[in-house]
């Protein structure tokens, strides 16, 4: 008898004891509303909500419950009309609390943080680590985060669109303290009369890709604002986004840490940087971007660089604009940003500089970048540098600029470029370092197959790129290509047998080859042409053999023969070398 009671007991205990399973709590056929369910639900259960529309203010009490709109947001709307609240608060500890599949809209916002403000007229999050995804928020308004606003919390949102919202940071998404996730995104038409139309982030690390930013307007920062924050930034599209201030796609600002990787930032404005905005010692790298159809009625067309340690790498910068100077590039007071494997090409200053402009301090380094086909009305139309700037440009080609005055590049006070293996319009021919010849460029800034930027490039310099703008190893043949693009191939065009690169087999060629061989003369060429059977050596057998072929119909001469390339064989392609090493 007393061994069956301690059975009994140990049953009772076990069935009291033991973990319940989630419950699922519908609404409305169960629970009327959302929070006499939620009143009633523990951690791990769902509240699945039919299609409807249903009042806010919601709270998740603390619990780390699923809130989802069983037909998703199209058809289950949380509403916040009437109330002076957010629509939605959620305060869970864990992982546990997700919201999916409602539009969020008409919501006001919630006191937060210090000093007290409204925030998230859609979403307040203050702890935890929940998940916000497949969600419409519509039509939100609060000081921080028209939509959502994230405080000291760890948010992860993913699939959402954000639509209409309005705040004075953060017309859609504010993120203050924290470590926040934004994923797959679409954030459309917010407004910020501060600081971030799309996002704001203060005092936080956020981690955004594959968004798209469109349309949204603020004081700054039209589709994005970061300060004070880490970021990363991957595969985000900025459009058409608007600021009063400082960078229309995006403003990089105050200590910052950002990497921002493979990004469309395209036909937005401000007043300075129209593109992108990298301000007051933000460290930043803006990486594989494409810039272009960017417009600022100030300085910086495509990106406005002031006061930052910010280095930009194999970037497109195209079809910029701007009122005054810095149609592609703007870079200003005490910096020395990098500029790598950058074509910026085709961008408009009325002023100077309408490739780059630098400014008060800056002693940029520009680093096999392109700089083609830009236009001022004024000096520089590829760069332009004034008042203690110095610039520093390697293997870089400057071509196609189009200005009053120094088409290629221009100085003004106590400024001058140092010029390393560069290709430039209007060089100096006795520049050892600098060539005119032509690289031929396409009209995406590729170089052609004979060009003059093939194998022209120097080695000899500290911390230079690896790979091209496309990530094409360098180099491709026997030294690196000047420029932002790598080609395939070894030296210079030439045809096997002209020796005197007139481009026909003739006498006069054997008369250079002799003149070369016995008297120690020059070539206009390089000698490999002079190479006529290409055994590597320059010998009075290729004299020979260019006489026979001439004359008697003789053998052709190796390739490349009869029309120009390159010597597939390297034999002597140093010899057709324009710049030294």
């Amino acid at each position: 008898m007393k061994l069956m009671r301690t059975l009994l007991a140990l049953c009772v205990f076990t069935a009291c004891c033991s973990p319940l399973e989630a419950i699922d709590r519908l609404v409305p056929s169960v629970y009327p509303t959302i929070m006499e369910a939620m009143t009633v639900a523990l951690d791990g259960d769902r509240i699945l909500v039919s299609a409807g529309t249903y009042p806010g203010h919601i709270s998740f009490l603390g619990k780390q419950v699923e809130l989802i709109g069983v037909g998703g947001a199209m058809e289950t709307f949380l509403d916040g009309s009437g109330t002076f609240n957010c629509v939605i608060r959620i305060d869970a500890p864990g992982s546990g609390a997700r919201v999916s599949g409602f539009t969020v809209q008409d919501g006001f916002g919630t006191s937060c943080g210090l000093p007290l403000a409204l925030c998230g007229g859609g979403v307040l999050i203050t702890a935890g680590s929940p998940t916000v995804d497949s969600c419409v928020f519509l039509d939100n308004s609060s000081s921080r985060g028209g939509a959502l606003h994230s405080e000291q919390a760890f948010p992860i949102i993913d699939g959402c669109v954000f639509m209409g919202n309005f705040a004075s940071q953060g017309g859609a998404i504010s993120v203050r303290g924290g470590d926040a996730t934004i994923t797959n995104c679409v954030i459309v038409d917010n407004q910020a009369y501060g600081w971030g139309g799309g996002i704001a982030a203060d005092f936080a690390t956020v981690a955004v890709a594959n968004c798209i930013l469109e349309g949204n307007e603020s004081e700054s920062g039209g589709g994005m604002f970061i300060t004070e924050s880490t970021a990363t930034i991957i595969a985000c599209t900025f459009r058409d986004n608007v600021a009063v201030d400082e960078g229309g796609g995006a403003l990089l600002d105050e200590f910052s840490i950002v990497e921002m990787r493979d990004c469309e930032i395209s036909s937005n404005s401000a007043l300075r940087g129209g593109g992108l905005a990298v301000t007051h010692f933000c460290d930043a790298l803006v990486e594989g971007c494409n810039i272009f159809g960017n417009n600022a009625y100030d300085n910086g067309g495509g990106v406005y660089s002031f006061e930052s340690f910010a280095k930009y790498r194999r970037n497109r910068v195209t079809n910029n604009s701007c009122g005054l100077q810095g149609g592609g590039f703007f870079l200003k007071y005490f910096s020395d940003p990098l500029l790598e494997n950058c074509l910026i090409q085709y961008n408009f200053a009325p002023v100077s500089g309408a490739g780059v402009t630098c400014v008060e301090g800056v002693s940029a380094r520009i680093v096999h970048c392109t700089i083609d086909s830009n236009t001022t009305w004024g000096t520089g139309g590829g760069l332009h540098a004034d008042f203690l700037s110095y610039p520093i440009v390697i293997n870089s080609i400057i071509w196609r600029n189009n200005a009053t005055s120094g088409t290629a590049f221009s100085s003004g006070e106590l400024a001058s470029f140092t010029l390393d293996h560069v290709i430039m319009q209007g060089a100096d021919p006795d520049d050892p370092v600098v060539t005119q010849l032509d690289p031929e460029l396409d009209d995406d800034g590729y170089p052609g197959e004979c060009s003059a930027a093939i194998d022209e490039g120097t080695d000899l310099v500290e911390d230079l790129p690896m790979v091209d703008i496309d990530g094409v190893i360098r180099p491709q043949g026997l030294r690196r290509d000047i420029g932002a693009f790598e080609a395939a191939g070894t030296g210079h065009c030439f045809i096997r047998g002209d020796c005197n690169s007139d481009g026909e087999l003739e006498l006069s060629d054997a008369i250079a080859a002799l003149g070369y061989l016995f008297w120690g003369e020059s070539l206009q060429g390089c000698a490999d042409a002079c190479d006529y059977d290409d055994d590597g050596w320059v010998s009075i057998g290729d004299v020979i053999s260019g006489l026979l072929y001439f004359y008697q119909g003789g053998s052709p001469p190796a390739p490349p023969f009869p029309n120009p390339g390159h010597d597939v064989t390297e034999s002597q392609s140093d010899s057709c070398w324009i710049l030294g090493p």
